[in-house]
């Protein structure tokens, strides 16, 4: 099902743009291309990735007194798993969705990241995710739970169901734990968002597109000369052909995948939705936590799942209403879609 062959650099690469994009909630690695030569002789094209160990949280976070485990089979890497398997426990006999419950879970875990991280592996549907993961905290009393994200660049078919694979491991165990998460409705409404949001704006096929532009301008030339000296002894990609397959790729996942998770979830479909200001230049908008500026904007999010927008004024404009959909003064505003919905925000001169 998955032939290994060399590559054009672009899965990793593409990851580690996309979360940077994102707001770089997920510890992932920095990556840098280089031309190796061994006594002088040209030995092709290396990524230079920073290594995944202790020293790795050292220099990002300063903190040397860690958990650190890894792998499925929950490795402990650095310290113990004490702490870890009271998570567990107390995700698998608790209701995530009373308040003082998720309260106490969003100081055990850094939601921002665990979220993204998840986000990130279900849109690409990294199927390595059992073996090319670790996670970390500090050992403070206030030390939260962070995913890192490492050797990226093992991507499935778009119409692949990593989403119900997930959804399926109704207990949290080891790097399972999406499933549990998403039984929450708190947690349920947070994902979908933010993995709609992503599909909005990081996830666009022009986006994809733009960043593998810039990730191949700096290494073309040296994409031939690694071709070149390996060629015969490694088997390539045909030149061009993983470009090719990744804009496929944008341009086919986000239908598969909220097909999948209406079905997985039994929700009520999409809705498209419309958003727009006036006067145009007034003000822009942050979309639960995307922040369109560009007018009239659209973007598909799952029905019956409530959004929070707010209307930010331009210098020298106040916010007046909302038309459309929702009318009300007020903002922000939260809302639950239905099939179609068209918003404007309405701002008006300041006195």
């Amino acid at each position: 099902h998955h032939t290994k062959l060399a590559g054009e650099r672009l899965r990793n690469e593409l990851i580690y743009a996309f979360n940077k994009e994102m707001g770089n909630h997920v510890d992932i690695q920095a990556i840098r291309h280089v031309a190796l030569y061994i006594n002088g002789e040209y030995w092709g094209l290396y990524s230079l990735i920073e290594r995944k160990n202790k020293d790795f949280i050292r220099t990002h976070y300063g903190f040397t007194d860690i958990d650190l485990m890894a792998n499925e089979d929950l490795e402990i890497v650095s310290g113990n798993d004490s702490d870890f398997v009271s998570l567990l426990h107390f995700m698998n006999s608790t209701n995530l969705d009373l308040p003082e419950n998720w309260e106490r879970l969003n100081l055990w875990v850094d939601m921002e990241n665990f979220t993204d991280y998840w986000v990130l592996n279900t849109f690409c549907g990294l199927f390595d995710y059992g073996v090319n993961v670790r996670w970390w905290r500090p050992r403070t009393a206030e030390g939260k739970w962070r995913w890192i994200s490492i050797d990226n660049d093992s991507w499935d078919e778009p119409e692949h169901e990593f989403f119900t694979e997930m959804y399926d491991h109704t207990t949290a165990r080891g790097v399972y734990m999406l499933g549990k998460m998403l039984r929450s409705e708190r947690f349920k409404k947070i994902f979908l968002n933010r993995l709609s949001d992503c599909m909005n704006s990081v996830f666009l096929p022009e986006n994809f597109s733009r960043l593998i532009v810039e990730i191949q301008s700096g290494i073309k030339e040296e994409l031939e000369r690694d071709r070149m000296r390996w060629e015969g002894l490694i088997n390539y990609v045909p030149a061009g052909i993983e470009a090719i397959n990744l804009l496929d790729y944008a341009k086919e996942r986000p239908e598969n995948l909220n097909v999948e998770i209406i079905d997985a979830l039994n929700l009520s479909g999409t809705c498209k939705l419309s958003l727009n200001v006036e006067p145009q230049g007034a003000g822009s908008l942050f979309l639960n936590s995307i922040h369109p500026t560009k007018f009239p904007w659209t973007g598909s999010y799952f029905k019956g799942i409530e959004l929070n927008l707010k209307a930010l004024p331009e210098a020298g404009f106040v916010f007046d209403h909302w038309r459309g959909g929702v009318q009300s003064g007020e903002n922000p505003i939260a809302f639950i879609p239905g099939d179609k919905e068209i918003l404007t925000a309405v701002f008006r001169k300041s006195p």
